[in-house]
């Protein structure tokens, strides 16, 4: 990604266009970058794994454990441009 970043960044590391991030919803990930959207099959993955939902936090549908991991996933956000350290 560094070599990525490099190109698609300027010195400043302001993006010289709009970066999309294919499969990049992990905030690991994503919170990193200088993305303007991503996107992922995390939610609709991860609402079917009923061995992940367990314990005493069970939302009580798969509605409502899409409304859950949208809600996480929206709390973090992406860079606004690449860190010079990085590059």
């Amino acid at each position: 990604m560094k070599s990525a970043m490099r190109v698609c960044c300027d010195a400043s590391g302001m993006p010289r266009t709009r970066l999309h991030g294919l499969r990049m919803l992990n905030p690991e990930l994503f919170s990193q970058l200088p993305l303007s959207s991503a996107d992922s099959t995390n939610v609709s993955r991860n609402v079917q794994l009923d061995r992940k939902w367990v314990g005493p936090y069970l939302p009580s549908s798969k509605r409502v454990r899409g409304l859950v991991l949208v809600d996480r996933i929206e709390s973090h956000n992406a860079l606004s441009t690449w860190p010079a350290k990085a590059a």
